[in-house]
């Protein structure tokens, strides 16, 4: 198997008539707890199609060496071609990082960059729910600019050192909002009050660690957010 193919893995209830895929990057990954427990309530089965620093986007995107991410790009073709095909899941979840799409190779600028990352997502969103496959999307969760587990090693009874501004800390993934914007056959589902409630993000709620690092929830907090996944999916289900 190479660094191209889509590699599922398989959980909940194996027999079940209905399948819910989870795909994306590692920012999709962390929702994997929460989506877990949802998919034994209701005895569903549940795939992960995970590659890391790998959004699902029919645009080309850079990678950490600030170049195309070609292996990404091809991982896609394929990912879709399983997404809307005859096994196609009864219910596709889509969350990742924002990233920076290259249409052209070549990476883009100030406010053509801006643009270019919402209409990656709407077209990418619009292409799956053209070909009929009933898609939510996760918008992603806020970024912290520091490790969040280190901060609150170093800082367990001054907590509030901990803390980032909550509307920097959604910044990035705003494009995400805009793109969901008018997409009737969406559903974008936005659950960061839950983990960001007020003016600045905490580290910690309910005396449970949020972050593992400076953007992905710890496997803990993110199970305490099925019930309200559980509740957003129903919605849409129904």
């Amino acid at each position: 198997m190479t660094e191209y193919e889509p590699r599922p893995c398989s959980y909940g209830d194996p027999n079940s008539s209905f399948t819910m895929v989870l795909a994306g990057d590692s920012h999709a990954a962390h929702w994997l707890p929460a989506l877990k427990a949802v998919a034994e309530a209701n005895k569903w089965r549940l795939i992960t199609q995970i590659k890391g620093s790998c959004p699902v986007e029919n645009t080309p995107v850079l990678y950490k060496t600030n170049t195309p991410f070609d292996a990404c790009t091809e991982w896609n073709k394929r990912l879709r071609a399983t997404l809307t095909g005859p096994d196609k899941p009864q219910l596709l979840i889509l969350s990742s990082l924002t990233y920076q799409p290259v249409p052209k190779g070549e990476p883009l600028q100030g406010v053509a960059a801006l643009r270019a990352r919402t209409d990656a997502l709407r077209d990418t969103w619009s292409e799956l729910a053209d070909a009929g496959v009933r898609t939510v999307v996760i918008r992603d969760t806020p970024y912290f600019p520091f490790n969040v587990a280190e901060c609150v090693s170093k800082n367990p009874e001054k907590l509030t050192r901990c803390s980032a501004p909550r509307e920097k800390a959604l910044e990035i993934s705003q494009p995400q909002a805009e793109a969901a914007k008018g997409l009737d056959d969406i559903r974008f589902v936005d659950l960061n009050d839950a983990i960001c409630p007020a003016e600045r993000c905490a580290p910690v709620i309910g005396g449970v660690l949020i972050y593992r690092d400076a953007a992905h929830l710890t496997a803990t907090y993110s199970r305490t957010l099925a019930p309200r996944l559980h509740e957003a999916l129903r919605e849409d289900l129904n």
